[in-house]
């Protein structure tokens, strides 16, 4: 009895093996089992995009550490802002575009004024020309460590022609005269950026 047992329990093991190595036949298109050559070249394109998914998701992981360690610390700074409608009065000394000039480098001034022109130079800086009346100045936004960020200058470079913008900024004398803008012996280099009205 136990002899027939143990043959009985070696033939269901064999069976179930057999059963199992008649799965891992991988069969072809006409329905017969495929080659040596056949099954290593199916291996090899089960190898690549196992391989092909692995760097997908590596790559999909570096994006989010990117994004998550691209904090945008100068948010505070720019934007649009909110209608006042003459609800709060600020304490502002606002300061016209045509009285900007040389005598007035190293201070920081507020200017209210139309955006006629906004250019990016790559993704770390971007020029605006500020218009009030008739007269223009140039304007710098740039990536620096603490007060503009490169979604700073992403901003600034969207913003459409025409718009009225208030602007805090440091006057600075530039490098060489900006011969397009009617104040050209100075540049505002920006600090704070809020879109009035577009």
């Amino acid at each position: 009895m136990a002899e027939q047992q143990n043959i009985a329990g070696a033939a269901g093991e064999n069976v179930e093996v057999i059963a199992q190595q008649l799965e891992e036949v991988v069969l072809g298109e006409d329905g017969q089992p495929l080659s040596k050559k056949a099954l290593k070249k199916l291996e090899k394109e089960r190898e690549k995009e196992k391989k092909k998914q692995e760097r997908l998701a590596r790559e999909a992981e570096e994006r989010a550490a990117r994004a998550a360690a691209d904090v945008d610390y100068a948010e505070s700074n720019y934007g649009k802002a909110p209608t006042n409608m003459s609800r709060v009065k600020t304490d502002k000394q606002w300061t016209e575009v045509r009285a900007i000039s040389e005598a007035m480098v190293g201070q920081v001034v507020h200017v209210q004024a139309r955006v006629q022109t906004s250019r990016a130079t790559g993704n770390k800086m971007c020029f605006l020309v500020l218009r009030e009346a008739t007269a223009t100045v140039q304007a710098l936004v740039q990536v620096n460590s603490d007060t503009v960020s490169k979604q700073m200058v992403k901003f600034a470079s969207g913003i459409p022609s025409e718009s009225i913008v208030d602007i805090t900024a440091a006057v600075v004398r530039p490098n060489e005269p900006v011969k397009s803008c009617s104040v050209g012996d100075v540049e505002l280099h920006v600090s704070a950026l809020f879109v009035i009205s577009e």
